[in-house]
């Protein structure tokens, strides 16, 4: 009978549940909703799980809601993909990191990763302070590995005894990442290389956690500044460099003038294939390039020159862009 009776008063709950909304850590839940939860010091949690477990979610509906581990964001189903709430929302600043140590630290690139992250490359100066890890010389490459949201994965303080100066870093099709620098190192630290000149390029392979697979030294007699690295549709990387040196170590042309543009093709292991000296008479600087789709290559940097070498046009005023 006391069974029946303790049914009975849960048919009759759930029934009157249902004709009218409901409200959890409230007595007067707002008429427009259906639940209304009201709590200042709990939160409310969804279900949680990475990408690959929500992908296996079957017969899906619009307005199914769950906190992605992966990306560390909510998302919402909206009836043909996820929706990334954080990506989605209508804010100015969506999230905010400050990272550095106790001397000068200097972000010089970013690029978003395919997890949802990020990977930040830049300089620092700093050494066993704040976020920085142990320092190699007066200036380091700095590559940090960051969350969705801007919390630190992990970071790496690369570089030789001298001036290391991380310029561009690249996610590779193997998850790792490829970065160039200028360096004014030789033989010391993360450098294993023998410097050419008075400053050289230095291309970084890194695996997916940030340690190095390889280093490649590589300049001429003079200063060679390294400012732009791509991975190629064969596996190996573009670099794009300026250069001061003629026909010396790896610079294996005469060069046009002042300084020229220098592009330079690796392997996949950092093997130079060939390379090129591009210029005037003057000055030339290079400041990107990117493969394009016939296989070929765009690059984009400034000249002083006119009508000299391979600068075609004439000179608009001090500097101008050259392409």
């Amino acid at each position: 009978m006391q069974k029946l009776i303790v049914i009975f008063v849960l048919v009759a709950t759930c029934l009157n549940l249902s004709a009218q909304n409901v409200g959890i850590g409230t007595n007067t839940p707002d008429p427009s909703a259906i639940l209304d939860i009201s709590s200042t010091s709990k939160g409310f949690l969804p279900p949680r799980m990475s990408s690959t477990e929500r992908n296996g979610i079957a017969n899906k509906v619009a307005g199914l809601m769950i906190y992605n581990t992966t990306t560390g964001c909510v998302e919402m189903y909206n009836g043909s993909s996820w929706i990334n709430l954080c990506s989605s929302l209508p804010s100015s600043v969506l999230a905010k990191s400050l990272l550095g140590g106790n001397q000068n630290d200097l972000g010089n690139f970013i690029q978003q990763t395919a997890d949802g992250g990020y990977i930040v490359g830049g300089s620092t100066e700093s050494s066993l302070s704040g976020d920085v890890g142990l320092g190699k010389g007066e200036k380091d490459c700095w590559v940090i590995k960051l969350t969705a949201t801007g919390a630190i994965t992990w970071n790496k303080v690369l570089g030789g005894s001298a001036f290391d100066d991380l310029r561009q870093i690249q996610q590779t099709a193997d998850g790792g990442y490829i970065f160039c620098a200028s360096s004014t190192s030789s033989n010391s630290g993360d450098v294993t290389g023998t410097s050419n000149g008075n400053m050289d390029c230095w291309v970084v392979k890194l695996n997916a956690a940030g340690d190095t697979l390889w280093t490649k030294l590589l300049g001429g007699a003079e200063a060679d500044l390294a400012t732009s690295i791509q991975q190629t549709a064969d596996g190996g990387y573009i670099l794009g460099a300026y250069s001061f040196s003629s026909e010396s170590a790896d610079v294996s042309i005469p060069s046009n003038g002042l300084s020229d543009f220098w592009v330079v093709k690796l392997s996949s292991t950092g093997a130079i294939q060939w390379n090129r000296l591009l210029g005037g008479l003057f000055e030339e600087e290079l400041n990107a390039i990117r493969q394009t789709a016939d296989g070929g290559y765009i690059a984009t940097g400034y000249t002083t020159s006119s009508a000299t070498g391979n600068v075609t046009g004439t000179l608009h005023g001090v500097r101008d862009v050259w392409v």
